[in-house]
Order: C-alpha cells, then sequence, then structure tokens
C-alpha cells in the first residue's frame, strides 16, 4: 500500500468540517481521504 501524504490545507480542512458538526465520512469523501483514522489523528 502506497502511503499518502496529506497537505497542510487539507489536513486544516478536517479539522475545521468537524468542528462544524461534518461526520467522518462526510468530511473522507468531501476531502478524498482513505482512512478514518487520520481525521481522528489529526
Amino acid at each position: 500500500m502506497r502511503r499518502v501524504a496529506y497537505s497542510v490545507e487539507t489536513k486544516f480542512k478536517a479539522v475545521k468540517m468537524k468542528e462544524e458538526g461534518y461526520t467522518t465520512k462526510e468530511s473522507m469523501y468531501e476531502l478524498n481521504i482513505k482512512s478514518a483514522y487520520q481525521i481522528y489523528t489529526w
């Protein structure tokens, strides 16, 4: 499996979406993030 490095902007958007009430799955779909664990760690 290839390791994916997300930009700082993508990480910031994911955190902001969670603060605004989006679900993890919605954030993953919108930002094309492969793993829910990534959002939890950010």
